[in-house]
Parts: structure tokens; sequence; C-alpha cells
């Protein structure tokens, strides 16, 4: 139906902005706690992960070539410190980083269940895969939902224990909601928090339910659009 391939298309966008919001934050903090660590000098860390996960080295040696960072890349010379191999990794090799180093320094606020969900969504987003269309596919595995994000649902007006079992076990609603929950986690900015939840709640209650009697016998499509519609409406109010 070309009326949910444009609601895609919107869905998609939005995923984007907020996913690089998100890795933008995420590598802010990243930094500023490695910085901030007595026990180590930004050096040491990258060059322990590096050689654990030669794999990710390789993909970075191969940037000396043909890539938007290779002057970067090749500048460095395999002297990479935190604050400057984060400007090279792919999304995916900085969550390995991320993880790495919080794994050798736990903090409460390493957000490792949540990191695989964000980086699926922006994946499928970037790829532009169908999102909406996949809200009913039969999936071939089974999801272990986040039960940080479950206890998190639990405390959104409106939303019922059984509501959060079903839909947590979609991967693309678990994932959409991390992705919400993880921006306002890490985000430091308040007026970007208030400016990308007022987009997001103008998206869906504007262009979204612009054609909503296309959809009025689709039961499934309904009742998830009012769980995140509910979950948007918390981190609007949140973030006023």
């Amino acid at each position: 139906m070309k009326e949910l391939s444009t609601i895609d298309m919107h869905l998609r966008r939005f995923i984007i902005r907020m996913t690089l919001d998100i890795e933008h934050s995420l590598k802010t903090k990243l930094i500023r706690d490695c910085v901030n660590n007595h026990r180590e000098d930004g050096y040491q860390i990258v060059e322990d992960f590096l050689w654990d996960n030669p794999s990710v080295h390789l993909r970075v040696s191969n940037k000396k070539r043909k890539s938007y960072t290779s002057d970067l890349v090749n500048k460095i010379d395999n002297n990479y410190a935190i604050w400057n191999i984060v400007e090279v990794l792919t999304f995916g090799d900085f969550i390995f980083l991320y993880k790495y180093y919080y794994k050798k320094y736990p903090s409460s606020h390493s957000y490792d269940d949540l990191l695989f969900s964000v980086k699926s969504i922006r994946n499928a987003a970037a790829h532009s895969n169908c999102i909406i269309n996949t809200l009913r596919t039969p999936y071939s595995f089974d999801i272990k939902p986040s039960s940080r994000l479950s206890i998190f649902c639990g405390y959104v007006p409106g939303i019922g224990v059984s509501s959060i079992k079903t839909k947590m076990q979609n991967p693309v609603v678990h994932d959409f909601t991390a992705m919400l929950y993880l921006f306002y986690l890490v985000t430091f900015s308040n007026k970007l928090k208030r400016h990308t939840f007022e987009d997001l709640k103008s998206l869906l209650e504007n262009r979204v339910v612009k054609n909503k009697d296309y959809f009025t016998n689709n039961q499934h499509i309904l009742t998830t659009y009012e769980f995140v519609m509910k979950i948007v409406d918390f981190f609007h109010a949140q973030s006023i």
C-alpha cells in the first residue's frame, strides 16, 4: 500500500536522525569517561581493543585507501587514542569498543542491553527496509526483551503488563522503543530532547494518521500505534 510506504519513509528518516544523535552522545560519554579515568591515557585501551579485535583493526586499516576518513587514518598511522578512533569506526564497531571499555570499567550507565536494538533499527532504516510492513511478519527467532525496557514500559501510564509482554516480543516495536529510551537517557541537551520528541509527536499525530481510515480494520497496526504513542507522550511530557 502506497500510504504505508510513505509513512515508512517518514519513520525511517526520523530513525536515522535520532540514532545519529544517540551515536554522538555515546561517543561523547565514552571519551569523557576515559579522559576522567586516571587508569587510562586514552591510547592503551584502543591498542588493547584493536589487538583483541583484529577484524575491526583490519576494517580501520582498509580505510587508508578509499574512505572519507582516509586522511585521518593515514595521519594517525595506528597511534589511535579513544578521541580519534571513534571518528573512523562504523557504528557497529564503535559499539564493540563501547562494550569493551565498560566491560573493563563497569558502569551502571553503559546501556549494553539496548545498543544492539538501536543498531538493528538504524541499519533497517539506512537500508530502506520496510519497517511497518514487518510488524506482523512471523519471525523465525524469539527475542529476549531487555528487562530494563520492560520495566520502564510498566511506568508509562496506560500500558499494562499483557500489552508489554505482547508488544515487546516484536523486534520492530522493541527496537523502536529501545531507541526512544536510549535517546532520552544519553542526550545531554534538554532542548534537543524537547524538540526531538515534539517533532516525533507531531509526525505521529498528524502525518501518520492523515489517512487513518485505511487502517480501521487492522487491529495490530492500531494497537501498536497506541502503544508507541503512549511512550512518545510520556517522553514528551518528561522533556517539557
